[in-house]
């Protein structure tokens, strides 16, 4: 028997009573709970949300140094082995040439067009629709329109 939430990662921050109640309920359910929690003692300056942003420019920087001691490919790794959904940053060339967009079909040849372009991020029945034709030069239908 599938539990209604079967195949749901549930990540638990909390560190009140309610959190750890709330954590077994989802996991009663079936979400598999991924629990994080405190390594160091606490910090008063990070107690509360309004704390946290008091103090954020301190905050940033425990976080900086923390992430700064490994790469991307490294973090993704570990976020993936704990099955936390997550992918990096990354600039237009990187997104470009990525497998998730290959795999996706994302870039589309155009009729008339020397250049792909990004296609719908949409699919029906499986298929993406392809563009029809490049889009019209600046002013190519200025009279049809304007008269």
């Amino acid at each position: 028997m599938s539990l209604p939430l079967s195949g749901i990662v549930v990540v638990e921050l909390g560190h009140s009573v309610a959190a750890p109640s709330a954590g077994q309920a989802l996991a009663d359910l079936g979400a598999e709970v991924v629990k994080v929690e405190k390594t160091g003692g606490d910090d008063a300056r990070f107690k509360t949300n309004p704390d946290r942003v008091r103090n954020s420019a301190a905050l940033y920087s425990l976080i900086e140094n923390e992430i700064s001691k490994h790469g991307n490919a490294e973090w993704t790794a570990k976020l993936d082995a704990a099955r936390v959904p997550c992918a990096p940053v990354q600039n237009v060339r990187q997104m470009l040439e990525h497998e998730q967009t290959k795999a996706l079909g994302l870039l589309q040849q155009v009729p008339g067009s020397s250049r792909p372009l990004a296609g719908l991020p949409i699919s029906f029945d499986g298929q993406r629709p392809l563009p029809r034709a490049a889009s019209p030069a600046l002013g190519a239908h200025s009279r049809e329109v304007l008269g």
